[in-house]
């Protein structure tokens, strides 16, 4: 087999993605093996490797630390949100960034809607109580019957609303920046702006990408007007909610939250202290199907950029 080459160097990449089974995709790294590359598992200082490609997780590649990388051409996400990379110098520096935007799109999605019904139906609220020897009845909504406002109806956002209308949610509100997305609802499906959506859903479900328009978005400009009983689930990133506000507005106990996400991860903070959340250590892609889906797609890009190919997931800066 003929060898490949950029630059005429052999590519070294670092697999530094933390979830990474090395051992399930050990058949495609050999292939980049047989290519002439090779590969190694990092979780310190990657300059001493000074790797070409990057197999990310969602750690940290902020301006210092590309600079230490002198030889990086690619950065692959296994996963679908970039907002740890420093996009303005990768595009001066003219590295490719990929992502894996449909792998997990159904892992997030199902642990949403198990979250709506968690929450509307008060599960794990006596769950606990039944471990401490309490049996209590506590009366929830059926999620069919309750009014969906989806925050974001990109992959995951879109697959969400496939499975609302699955469950035959009669009521969807939707926003999205995106006006062809508007333009293009289901049938029964309303397109509103955020407003509407905070004032007259009883779950909110978050699925954007952290940007500076969707910093902190979710603030007491828009949970003072949501009516008393509401469920906001975020499963997307989580400075796109204002933690300190959504403390405040928690403080109404009708209301309640399901997090996945969070500001600062591993997350050890107040909202651990309340009741009325559930809390979850950032595992909505985290299926055994979603992993090795977003797995395969990192390594088909490596593999399509060493061969001097297209790569099909590049996230445009």
């Amino acid at each position: 087999m003929e060898t490949s080459f950029i630059g005429n160097e052999r590519m070294r990449i670092a697999i530094t993605s933390t979830n990474f089974d090395t051992k399930s995709n050990k058949c495609v790294l050999d292939v980049l093996e047989e290519l002439g590359h090779s590969y190694q598992r990092l979780s310190s200082d990657l300059s001493l490797y000074d790797p070409h490609i990057v197999l990310a997780g969602t750690e940290l590649y902020s301006r210092e630390i590309l600079s230490k990388l002198k030889s990086l051409v690619m950065i692959a996400r296994d996963g679908v949100g970039y907002d740890s990379i420093d996009l303005q110098v990768c595009k001066n520096r003219d590295i490719i960034i990929t992502n894996a935007p449909v792998a997990c799109m159904n892992a997030v999605a199902e642990l949403v809607i198990a979250q709506m019904i968690n929450l509307r139906r008060h599960l794990i609220t006596m769950h606990n109580n039944m471990h401490v020897g309490i049996w209590k009845k506590l009366k929830g909504s059926e999620v069919s019957n309750s009014t969906i406002g989806i925050i974001g109806c990109g992959h995951i956002g879109s697959q969400v609303l496939q499975f609302c209308l699955g469950l035959g949610v009669s009521s969807i509100l939707v926003n999205d920046i995106n006006p062809e997305i508007m333009a293009s609802l289901p049938m029964g499906v309303t397109g509103v702006n955020k407003d509407c959506i905070f004032a007259n859903s009883d779950i909110i479900t978050l699925h954007v990408p952290l940007t500076k328009l969707t910093r902190g978005m979710v603030s007491t400009k828009y949970l003072d007007t949501t009516r008393s009983g509401v469920s906001i689930i975020n499963t997307s990133r989580g400075s796109v909610v204002n933690e300190q506000d959504l403390i405040g507005w928690l403080k109404d106990t009708n209301n309640n939250a399901a997090l996945d996400v969070f500001v600062e991860e591993p997350y050890c903070g107040k909202l651990l202290e309340l009741s009325n959340v559930i809390t979850t250590p950032h595992i909505g892609s985290y299926s055994i199907e979603g992993r090795l889906c977003m797995e395969d797609i990192a390594l088909a890009e490596i593999i399509r950029f060493v061969r001097k190919e297209q790569v099909w997931h590049e996230v445009l800066q």
